[in-house]
């Protein structure tokens, strides 16, 4: 016995015009929203880093008064290489431990920058930290 050989067909192998065309408009409307998530998400990063950079700079000068920078009534400033400003203002606290051998200084160290390129309006961000630091009495 003996199969008889398949029946040709006609039936093309392969996609038909709709179907590329189908595939072409999602392609379409999917890449402007991943592009735009990641580039949403690496500006987010550029941002977090500035800030960071800019907690540290504060503590920094915070440790460096009374060790580096003098406790006494004043205000210090300065740039870094990176565009972030600082300001370093120390002034007399009246609250204790104030007593009559030592002094309580109020020590604010303020950074201010200008963000890279987002969805800030260009607006300057700051970030302040404050800290009481005694010293004797001159």
């Amino acid at each position: 016995m003996t199969c008889p050989p398949p029946a040709p067909t006609n039936k093309d192998d392969g996609f038909t015009l709709v179907e590329v065309l189908v595939a072409l408009a999602v392609v379409a409307i999917t890449l402007p929203a991943l592009f735009e998530i990641f580039t949403v998400g690496i500006a987010a990063i550029r941002a977090s880093d500035q800030e960071d950079e800019a907690v540290r700079l504060a503590a920094s000068k915070l440790a460096a008064a009374g060790i580096e920078v003098p406790l006494s009534d004043g205000h210090a400033e300065g740039q870094t290489d990176h565009g972030l400003t600082w300001t370093l203002d120390m002034r007399p606290d009246s609250t204790p431990p104030s007593g009559p051998i030592y002094l309580g200084y109020r020590v604010s160290a303020t950074v201010t920058w200008q963000p890279a390129r987002g969805r800030s309006g260009g607006k300057h961000r700051a970030v302040t930290l404050e800290t009481l630091k005694i010293a004797r009495r001159p």
